[in-house]
């Protein structure tokens, strides 16, 4: 008989990814694209999502932007990234699970969209 905590243990050993959320990614699209709102509302929705903020943090820090010290803070990576920016890794995160075939949500499933 599997223990609970190896059961748990073995599950989290076969996640391969942590999928955003596409609302997530439909509420950072209407950030950037509303004049009224700032960097502290685009990190309020990005602090809820962990895979996108892991996502985020994964291209400000990586040899492209060639910074000389690690980024930690949500804050900072979109500062230096820029809303634009931000919004396209939330865009891309999206259409890679999309493409992926993960669950969308409760409303919506991979095969409806062909």
């Amino acid at each position: 008989m599997v223990t609970p905590a190896a059961f748990a243990a073995e599950a989290v050993r076969r996640i391969e990814h942590v999928a955003t959320l596409p609302e997530v990614a439909v509420g950072i699209m209407e950030i950037v694209d509303d004049p009224d709102s700032s960097a502290k509302d685009l990190n309020r929705i990005i602090a809820r999502d962990p895979a996108l903020a892991a996502r985020v943090l994964k291209v400000v820090n990586s040899s492209f932007y060639g910074l000389p010290r690690q980024i930690g803070s949500i804050n900072r990576a979109i500062s230096l990234l820029g809303l634009n920016a931000v919004k396209h890794v939330a865009i891309a995160a999206s259409l890679a699970r999309i493409f992926r075939g993960g669950p969308l949500g409760d409303r919506f499933a991979p095969r409806d969209l062909w």
